[in-house]
């Protein structure tokens, strides 16, 4: 950081001693209401811009009315002296190199991972062609051999009908035969 803007920030514990509030509770209320204060962080040490001190006064003073979280955070919204934290948010937009070249590794792999997935759902869409077709075709032979297997036993009826016929016919004559002696 440059010293010119490191003027503009202050070390947290300062800032905890300014504002008379515990270090841990100051530590919890920037993770808290980080949206609303201007801040950055340098190794282990965190700065808060001076712009930030009203508002850290401000969650104090909420905190000393009993108000809750979401109460401060709606006032915090409302009032218009409080930057966002603008220069935290430019400051991780720009990834470092490492991370930038595991993110396209990532996409990457995602991508042969797309075309991967693309090409099992064509081949089980084949399969699933395959395995219908091959139902359609056994459904019939299957209706086809029923048709035959009705057919064959239509005919076996019809042939004992017509034996049982000429039986019938044979016991007549037999018995006219008998009755008249011929």
């Amino acid at each position: 950081m440059v010293n010119g803007q490191m003027d503009k920030y202050k070390r947290a514990s300062e800032v905890s001693e300014l504002l008379q509030i515990n270090r841990n509770t100051l530590r919890r209320w920037l993770l808290q209401y980080e949206d609303y204060l201007n801040t950055k962080l340098e190794g282990n040490t965190k700065f808060i811009h001076e712009s930030s001190v009203p508002a850290i006064k401000l969650i104090k003073d909420c905190y000393a009315k009993q108000l809750q979280e979401h109460e401060i955070k709606d006032i915090l919204a409302k009032s218009h002296e409080i930057p966002k934290n603008a220069e935290s948010e430019e400051a991780t937009s720009v990834l470092p190199t490492h991370v930038e070249q595991e993110l396209n590794e990532m996409k990457a792999m995602l991508l042969q991972q797309q075309e991967f997935n693309k090409q099992l759902v064509e081949r089980l869409n084949e399969q699933q062609k395959y395995i219908e077709s091959r139902m359609d075709a056994r459904d019939k032979n299957l209706m086809s051999m029923i048709r035959e297997v009705q057919e064959t036993k239509q005919q076996l009826l019809e042939t004992a009908a017509a034996k049982e016929e000429v039986k019938e016919e044979k016991e007549q004559k037999n018995w006219w035969s008998k009755l008249f002696g011929n």
